[in-house]
Formats: C-alpha cells, sequence, structure tokens
C-alpha cells in the first residue's frame, strides 16, 4: 500500500473521552468488515456485467440470420455491449480505488496495535512488487471487460462485414 502522511487521529490518546482501545478496536473491525463489503460489492458488479454482456453476445449469435433485416439491431447490440464493458472497467476501477485507500486507512489503525497483521501480510508478499510472490487479482480482472469488448466489437464488424458482403 502506499504510505500517505494523513492520520485517521484526531484525537491524541489522552485528550479522548472515552474508552479509546475499545473503540479503536470496534473502529478497526467496522473499516475491516466495509473493506470486505466493497471486495463483495465489486464481485456482484462482475457477476451483473457478465452476465449482461454473455447474454448479449448469446442473444445475438442465436438471432443472426443471414436473410434477416434484423442484423443491423445486432450491430447496435454489438456497439451497447461496448459500453457495458467500458461501464464494467469503470465499476472495477473505482472498485480498486476504493479498496486501496480503505486498507490505507487500515494500515494506519493498526500502527496504533501491538501487532500488524495486515502490514505484516503485505510485506510477506512484498508490497505487490514481486509478481512471482503476489499477482494482483484486479489487473486480471480489469482485462476480462477488454476481453468482452473486444468480443462485442468483432461480432458487430462480423455481422456489418456479412451485410456488406450480400449487397
Amino acid at each position: 500500500m502506499k504510505d500517505f502522511d494523513w492520520t485517521p487521529f484526531t484525537k491524541s490518546r489522552d485528550d479522548y473521552k472515552g474508552d479509546y482501545h475499545n473503540h479503536l478496536i470496534e473502529l478497526y473491525k467496522t473499516y475491516v468488515r466495509s473493506a470486505d463489503n466493497n471486495s463483495r460489492r465489486r464481485q456482484s458488479s462482475n457477476t451483473f456485467y457478465l452476465t449482461l454482456n454473455t447474454g448479449l453476445i448469446a442473444f445475438c449469435g442465436y438471432r443472426f440470420n443471414p436473410d434477416s433485416d434484423v442484423n443491423f439491431l445486432l450491430i447496435l447490440l454489438g456497439i451497447l455491449g461496448v459500453a457495458l464493458c467500458y461501464l464494467w472497467y469503470g465499476t472495477l476501477k473505482s472498485h480498486k480505488q476504493l479498496n486501496t485507500q480503505k486498507f490505507n486507512v487500515i494500515l494506519k489503525i493498526e500502527k496504533e496495535f501491538p501487532i500488524e497483521p495486515f502490514e505484516a501480510e503485505w510485506e510477506l508478499l512484498e508490497k505487490g512488487k514481486n509478481s512471482k510472490v503476489y499477482k494482483e487479482i484486479t489487473k486480471l480482472e480489469m482485462k476480462v471487460p477488454y476481453a468482452f469488448g473486444t468480443s462485442c466489437v468483432l461480432m458487430a464488424l462480423g455481422i456489418l462485414g456479412f451485410m456488406l458482403w450480400r449487397c
């Protein structure tokens, strides 16, 4: 994770009115759950876009008929598929950015604890700098919308080419 000079603490331990340690632990647990929930939302988004794109491509393949005038609409669906892939990529990027910052905050909170499990894990993974030790799944995951977008472009171009060939 990236180092930054921000601190989540607005009051020192001495100035805090309340049970500092228990509040800190509860806040930490809440923030870890929040990061986990963001990962689940990302997975739900992936499922949504994957289902939509798979259905769109399957529908176009099913409806393609060399003798039909509906083929032009299939080209439009291919363009819609590209737009969905663009949105999918943006959604993944947003989730990645949010989770990165959530873990930066978690790492800062851990500095107040006797052990820092997420920091230790990140160190063991060589902070993601060595792909033989840790390969970031998000990098692979963000290629999937490109693959589907390319499929939609090729499908639309193939249908257009076929329509032009028939003329």
